[in-house]
């Protein structure tokens, strides 16, 4: 098992990482990056 509370996760590939799973609790991400995360809770990110 590993932890990346308060890491900076930025321009990294994310997925198959399920935030259900993670504590991922002042974790920095990317904007791009919440679309791979969103997609694993089903919610689909529509641009504005």
């Amino acid at each position: 098992e590993f932890s990346v509370i308060g890491c900076n996760l930025s321009h990294s590939e994310l997925d198959g990482l399920d935030p259900r799973r993670v504590d991922l609790t002042g974790v920095q991400i990317c904007a791009w990056q919440q679309e791979q995360l969103l997609e694993q809770l089903g919610l689909i990110v529509m641009p504005d």
